[in-house]
């Protein structure tokens, strides 16, 4: 792995921010931790960082709190909540990976807290945005968000190609409106913003 100034310097992370702080703290503990993928860990600026920073102007105006599913090492929820400072609740139940996450929010002051938990044990917390990254299939996602979510509520999921797949797949089970951006910082990736989960709707592709 590159020298994390140079790192730095290369991806032109902004120097004196939360996020360089966020970036120092996942390289560092990344030796002892498997956070992200080897493969991304010289691309981490961009495959991470700013593929959770390219949600923020599609989460819904007003939005004041937010749930990242399967957080983690904190994508793209706990990034989000940095840039943008709106409250994230992160679900993590990897117990390392849940202490990484508190560091980082205790080094950044961010407004987010973390709870060590199966999504599917989490009880008593709703929300209006939940988001999700790499976790699992829409299906599987639609499933964890249902209990979570407000009336009115939005989901945002960063997926790959096979997103339309996916669709097809959750509508035999779920009746619900979305529509498709295409990834700025993947050729093949996507992101899927759902709403109306218990509206019979067409994704307007």
């Amino acid at each position: 792995m590159q020298d994390i100034s140079e790192l730095i310097d290369q991806e032109n992370v902004p120097r004196g921010t939360n996020l360089e702080v966020y970036l120092n703290t996942l390289l560092k503990w990344q030796k002892s931790i498997n956070l992200i993928s080897s493969l991304t860990a010289d691309q981490v600026w961009n495959r991470h960082f700013q593929d959770s920073i390219q949600l923020i102007p599609h989460i819904p105006l007003g939005t004041q709190s937010l749930i990242d599913l399967g957080s983690g090492a904190g994508f793209p929820g706990l990034v989000v909540s940095i840039v943008s400072g709106v409250h994230v609740e992160l679900i993590e139940s990897d117990r390392k990976k849940c202490m990484f996450l508190r560091e980082v929010i205790r080094l950044c002051r961010a407004n987010a807290s973390c709870i060590n938990a199966r999504i599917e044990d989490v009880e008593g917390l709703r929300t209006q945005l939940i988001l999700s990254r790499a976790l699992a299939p829409l299906s599987v996602l639609l499933s964890y968000s249902q209990k979570l979510l407000l009336k009115d509520g939005v989901m945002i999921f960063l997926k790959g190609e096979n997103v339309n797949n996916e669709i097809a797949e959750a509508q035999k089970k779920w009746h619900f409106k979305c529509e498709i951006f295409k990834s700025k910082t993947s050729s093949t990736g996507k992101i899927i913003k759902v709403w109306d989960l218990y509206g019979k709707g067409i994704c307007n592709r």
